[in-house]
């Protein structure tokens, strides 16, 4: 329909003698002045606009209005995109200037008017400008544009977005404006795969979106046991909130998310209630508050359903489904009116944790598998999103936008992202002709700055030789086992003896890594966690460690650094000092030969049979040859038990988990061969121990 503007018939002088131009159509229309300029760039050879010349007060009755195809054009522009541009048909007798009033703007007018988009202008945001049409000194039609810009910017932020039991087909049948406006901007597919190891269910489902692995990693494989998740394998949210520093906000209507899946230390924000209400709760969040990392379940299409079908014919199934396009409208207004916004890079991910026929899910078939993906950003590569797409490449889509290395300990893959997700694999993840080292994108992890030493400690060791102090501290990167994203601090060191020490940072107040570099900055040693992999069963869960051989007067430089910042105490032991006062209990033999505690104790050895710490040592001597039995059972916490040699250099038989909890050895010695029995706590769990020596 062609939308005829009668502007000029209403128009009126002011004192100055300029024109006030009024929308005879539109009452709270903007008023025009006519004697500003606007400098508009040209479009396909056209002459620059320039206001027209001054003629004095317009007659009414001379003003012909222009008619236009429209009077409005929506554009969304992601950065990776061409530009938009419009073309409007103007039926008008006479020639035409256009002006436009915002610097994003090109536009020219011939047989028809032409607006395009100068990306070099644009923020992140929602903007509206105007193109106005003019007869010399008369303006007689007018162009509203809107514009919905996404581009890049320093500060990288995620929403990702679950709808329960959303079936592919539902998706596509659904009107959803919003959602296909996101997928426009990004990478989409109606063919992605649920996890494949557990019924299709929400425990296992979300779980698996969160932790990134498939239900035999995560242990969850319904909806019954959630407690039993492994917690060797944290949420990307926990992984965000506590490795990487950054502020969580999480909403779910499946209380069970937040409170089982999730781990408590992952968030700083939450909130429980039906889908309105999660919907209301953060879009005020993302409105007002300045959270990194989003995470929002809805679950009315799952509600659907399971009352009326799992049906894309379902008329009350696939309005659930509109439900949640009007939600997640209200979320992406959210971000578009942040105050903060316009220097801000916005990752939005969608997806579900299973499908559904009849009233109900669980079922390993294609109508319960087949699920929606999509990842939009202003950085996606929609060409990068080749292979089998899962739910479970949210986590490490999500890694890589962050810019993480990949995790070889998750089975889904990062997908579409313009980032070189792996610097060791040898493959051009982000598609710009370097790989690995040889993109700048890796920079932190293969050439890291070398951090400058805050201190000189000498040779000096002990329990706390220095409490490691990273508040305020800069980022210079990071070494091979973490630590891109956390302030640093280094400290200069000189071994006093040529031997083996051991380095750890227990006791700390936040989750530490721990590095060693030589004088060149060469990486010598790099520890995460102590103990192995982060579980929840860890009493303290912030410590690191390794263990060094270095030559007398090596120097080198330890550097503590981690998620977040915070201060750790640095333990600094030799084992050839460690293995001399270990106390000595002589050829006693019998049960309780020693009964103590490992409280207090310092972590110094490194037993091979499990991770261990805070080690009791003990010098014994075999009274004659023949077979042992050392064990600790009688001990009220999890032991670990190891035999080594006098010098305690090589381990001659270690157990964790022999009786129960306790542990056992059995080991033939010689008449008067010493060795050191070591006492210690499975990931360094302490109380009392009992130690029994039966004889052969």
């Amino acid at each position: 329909m062609r939308n005829v503007l009668l502007l000029c018939a209403l128009a009126a002088c002011d004192d100055a003698g300029s024109e006030a131009v009024v929308d005879a159509q539109r009452a709270d229309a903007p008023v025009a002045d006519v004697s500003t300029t606007h400098d508009v760039s040209p479009v396909d050879g056209a002459t620059p606009d320039s206001a027209p010349p001054d003629a004095g007060p317009v007659d009414a009755a001379a003003c012909t209005a222009a008619s236009l195809d429209t009077d409005a054009v929506h554009w969304v522009w992601w950065a990776h995109q061409t530009p938009p541009s419009t073309t409007v048909g103007v039926d008008y007798d006479g020639g035409l200037e256009a002006r436009g009033d915002a610097d994003w703007l090109e536009a020219a007018v011939g047989a028809r008017l032409q607006v395009r988009l100068r990306p070099e202008g644009v923020t992140t945001g929602r903007h509206t400008a105007r193109v106005s049409l003019f007869d010399g000194a008369c303006e007689v039609g007018h162009l509203t544009i809107t514009l919905e810009a996404w581009t890049v910017g320093a500060r990288r932020k995620v929403l990702v977005v679950g709808a329960d039991g959303l079936r592919s087909d539902g998706l596509a049948t659904a009107n959803t404006p919003v959602i296909d406006r996101l997928a426009g901007g990004g990478y989409r597919t109606l063919d992605a795969t649920t996890q494949l190891t557990a019924p299709t269910v929400s425990g296992p489902g979300w779980a698996s979106i969160l932790t990134g692995v498939e239900p035999e990693q995560h242990g969850v494989f319904g909806n019954g046991d959630l407690g039993g998740i492994d917690r060797d394998h944290p949420t990307f949210l926990k992984v965000a909130r506590q490795q990487l520093g950054l502020r969580v906000a999480l909403a779910a209507q499946w209380a069970p998310i937040v409170g089982q899946i999730v781990e408590g230390e992952a968030y700083d924000w939450s909130s429980i209630g039906d889908q309105a209400f999660v919907t209301a709760a953060m879009s005020q969040r993302l409105l007002e508050e300045d959270f990194d990392v989003h995470f929002i379940h809805l679950d009315d299409v799952d509600h659907a359903g399971h009352a009326t079908g799992f049906d894309p014919d379902n008329p009350a199934y696939i309005e659930a489904v509109e439900s949640v396009d009007e939600d997640v409208g209200a979320l992406v207004d959210a971000i578009l009116a942040r105050p903060t916004v316009t220097g801000e890079d916005w990752l939005i991910v969608f997806t579900t944790d299973h499908g559904g026929a009849g009233t109900s899910h669980g079922a390993l078939d294609r109508a319960n598998r087949r699920i929606p993906l999509q990842i939009t950003g202003a950085g996606v590569r929609p060409e990068l999103g080749g292979g089998q797409p899962s739910h479970l490449d949210v986590f490490p889509t999500v890694m890589a936008w962050l810019g993480q290395p990949a995790r070889p300990d998750l089975d889904g893959h990062a997908r579409a992202i313009d980032f070189e997700a792996s610097c060791s694999d040898g493959v051009d993840d982000d598609g710009d002709g370097r790989s690995d080292c040889d993109d700048p994108d890796c920079a932190p992890i293969c050439a890291p700055v070398c951090p400058d030493a805050a201190d000189e400690l000498g040779g000096r060791t002990g329990e706390a030789v220095v409490e490691a102090n990273t508040d305020g501290a800069g980022n210079l990167g990071g070494a091979s086992c973490g630590g891109q994203g956390g302030p640093e601090v280094a400290f200069a060191w000189r071994a006093p003896a040529t031997d083996v020490y051991a380095f750890h940072t227990i006791g700390a107040d936040f989750d530490t890594i721990l590095y060693l570099l030589d004088d060149d900055c060469a990486e010598l040693a790099c520890n995460d966690h102590l103990y192995g992999t982060w579980r929840r069963d860890v009493p303290i869960g912030a410590e690191s460690g390794f263990w060094a051989a270095l030559e007398a007067d090596q120097r080198v430089r330890i550097v503590v650094d981690g998620a977040g910042s915070g201060t750790a105490p640095l333990a600094i032991h030799p084992r050839t000092e460690t293995c001399g006062a270990a106390v000595d209990l002589a050829d006693a033999t019998g049960p309780a030969v020693a009964e103590d505690t490992n409280v207090d104790a310092p972590t110094r050895l490194q037993l091979p049979c499990a991770g261990a710490g805070r080690d009791q040592l003990y010098r014994w001597r075999a009274p004659a040859a023949g077979r042992y039995v050392f064990d600790t059972v009688g001990s009220d916490f999890d032991t670990v038990l190891a035999i080594t040699g006098a010098d305690c250099a090589e381990t001659l038989a270690c157990s964790d988990d022999a009786e129960g909890l306790q542990s056992r050895v059995e080991i033939d010695l010689e008449a008067d061969q010493e060795v050191r029995v070591v006492i210690s706590g499975f990931r360094g769990r302490d109380g009392t121990f009992r130690l029994n020596i039966t004889a052969p």
